[in-house]
């Protein structure tokens, strides 16, 4: 039943996910669902983009029933779904009601929902948090997220920041957010920085060329948009289809 509330969810499909509801209830008759299935219950809703009825299986839940999963699943919900003030209240509901710790995924999940809501000090706060308070070391989705918050926002030197402290290497998508953030507020010098950094990684895409481009032109700095498809021409980059380099 719990690979069948997972499938359901990835479809998204609430009509189905009702009625799956209704088939685990009557399948456990008198004894009460075990706290996985109520898990990929949570899930299954908050995917399907119900978070009412998510938080209606979740608060009827015995707290000592509920496990990381249980409180992860509902913050990567309100999260996904641009709940921002729901997410962070469930989150530090978390901290202090229960004695579970939350994992990498609940870090994502608060992360996102700070980007979403622009919450650039509360980030940096859960950021430090998961080292501090819960000794767990940022991994790359973690500092995508951070880039990407401060990036929005045209912190774009403390974004740089973030990059050049990470404990591997940034990959194109952290680099892309922050390509994307340099066009958005025409920081040239953050961008040429940037565009090197992703040729590095992508010698054979032109996304990033494509991008500063448009940051010199934007400034009217048309000779070095020249100088650019020139470099382009001698190393046969050809725009690549459907590439992005936002996340």
């Amino acid at each position: 039943m719990v690979s069948l509330t997972s499938a359901c969810g990835s479809l998204g499909n609430l009509q189905l996910a009702l009625q799956l509801h209704k088939c685990v209830f009557q399948a456990t008759n008198s004894t009460k669902p075990d706290t996985l299935m109520l898990n990929s219950l949570i899930d299954m809703y908050g995917k399907c983009g119900r978070m009412d009825l998510a938080h209606k299986v979740f608060s009827r839940m015995a707290d000592e029933s509920r496990n990381v999963s249980s409180w992860t699943s509902m913050i990567v919900g309100y999260a996904s779904h641009g709940q921002v003030n729901s997410a962070l209240e469930c989150f530090h509901s978390m901290r202090r009601s229960t004695a579970v710790r939350p994992n990498h995924v609940t870090f994502v999940g608060v992360l996102s929902a700070c980007v979403h809501g622009g919450r650039v000090e509360e980030g940096k706060a859960c950021f430090e948090m998961m080292r501090n308070e819960f000794g767990l070391d940022p991994q790359l989705q973690h500092y995508g997220c951070m880039v990407d918050l401060l990036g929005r926002v045209g912190l774009l030197k403390e974004a740089r920041e973030v990059i050049e402290g990470m404990e591997m290497e940034a990959n194109v998508v952290i680099f892309g957010c922050l390509m994307g953030a340099c066009e958005k507020y025409g920081d040239v010098e953050m961008g040429e920085w940037v565009c090197e950094n992703l040729q590095r990684l992508e010698p054979w895409n032109d996304g990033a060329y494509v991008v500063l481009s448009n940051i010199y032109a934007n400034r009217g700095m048309w000779r070095e948009v020249e100088k650019l498809r020139v470099v382009m021409k001698d190393r046969k980059l050809d725009k690549v289809p459907g590439y992005s380099l936002a996340t």
